[in-house]
């Protein structure tokens, strides 16, 4: 009851912190929107393997700041006014389920409709988690979804707002927060919080109403390009405190530009897992192909300015004795990638950037990447 108290005292402060914000017209300067509310949600048992007391109604508040987009830059228009920001949530599943959770994260929010009464939008954000009490093999053995303090922290809302006069908003929004650490260190079974999310939200520069997008520039120079990426990661395999291994990983595909700020991607991933190859030499009964991977995929990438938030669903292929020891043939992965200013005299974009890899729900690995867009 404490930690609630204390993390509420800042949203005290916000209407005076922000009482002298000079109003603003929606098409010159910087909108600004302060948020805060609470989640009730439940810790979903994904997996029988879980030891982790599961099932209990997670309390939760969040806090943040975001800043509404005006149609300045064409990118604004193309995705109709989306909103970004930053988060700060912390949830308590009980002292059975690893303590106390945390996560800064910033987040970017995109309209699904806008009227006089109601607006409705999607959210995403991915940050820095941490746990008060991960698994240790001598003081927490009997708690096994997360093996480390510092973790990802991944949040999906769909949510809807309706103005309580000119400053405020009133928000109700089912959401789902994800706990892992990517396999960096084990165990990581992961946690999963489906549940909801209410709060207020505060505009100093007064409620908008329902706003015409402006139209944006479609015009490509090419509409098919390529995409050629490397990745690596460290993991954990088999032995909870062991050693950490190297995954690599490449990737190529091809792509089409739906516009100018949203391409489709068919593609070819190619994965070599170390830890698996160290376990497989020392059984000595596979064959070492059992530690490359091979999947094709489909993707989907929205961009937002020099951001790109990717999607990715693939299936595993490949060789007889390829894949060895999957959880599934499905996998999904989600990356944040930063592209850099066009090679000279080229088209070509280096990128980098963070990528989350999964199946089921079960988060693999966290892998840092580097690409060149064509």
């Amino acid at each position: 009851m404490g930690k609630s108290l204390l993390l509420s005292l800042p949203l005290l402060l916000i209407p005076f912190l922000t009482a002298a914000w000079p109003p603003s017209d929606s098409t010159q300067g910087r909108l600004i929107e302060w948020y805060m509310g609470t989640h009730q949600a439940s810790f979903l048992r994904h997996n029988q393997k879980l030891t982790t007391q599961t099932g209990q109604w997670v309390p939760g508040l969040e806090l943040g700041v975001q800043f509404p987009t005006n149609g300045h830059k064409n990118w604004e228009a193309a995705h109709r006014l989306p909103t970004y920001g930053l988060a700060v949530v912390g949830l308590y599943p009980g002292p059975e389920a690893h303590g106390f959770l945390t996560g800064i994260f910033p987040h970017l929010s995109l309209p699904l409709l806008r009227a006089r009464w109601i607006q409705a939008y999607f959210r995403v954000g991915t940050g820095l988690g941490w746990t008060s009490h991960p698994h240790d093999s001598f003081k927490n053995s009997g708690e096994n979804a997360l093996g480390s303090y510092f973790n990802n922290i991944t949040q999906f809302r769909f949510s809807a707002t309706v103005p309580l006069g000119s400053f405020w908003k009133w928000e109700l929004a089912g959401a789902f927060n994800h706990f892992s650490n990517g396999g960096y260190e084990l165990p990581n079974l992961g946690m999963n919080f489906p549940g909801i999310y209410t709060g207020l939200v505060y505009a100093p520069n007064r409620n908008q109403g329902p706003i015409s997008v402006p139209s944006f520039d479609r015009s490509i120079d090419q509409k098919w390009g390529w995409t050629l990426q490397a990745g690596f990661a460290k993991l954990e395999y088999g032995a909870l405190d062991g050693p950490k291994y190297a995954q690599w990983s490449a990737t190529l595909a091809l792509t089409r530009y739906l516009h100018r700020y949203n391409r489709v991607g068919f593609g070819l991933d190619l994965e070599q897992h170390k830890g698996l190859e160290a376990w497989i030499l020392a059984n000595g009964n596979l064959s070492t192909l059992g530690a490359t991977r091979s999947g094709i995929f489909l993707s989907d990438e929205f961009l937002f300015g020099p951001l790109g938030i990717y999607l990715q669903a693939g299936y595993h292929v490949g060789l007889p004795q390829m894949n060895a020891a999957l959880i599934s043939r499905n996998f999904n992965k989600l990356a944040l990638r930063y592209y850099w200013p066009t090679i000279r005299h080229s088209r070509v974009q280096i990128y980098t950037g963070l990528g989350l890899k999964a199946y089921k729900a079960i988060a693999e690995c966290i892998s840092f990447n580097i690409g060149f867009q064509g």
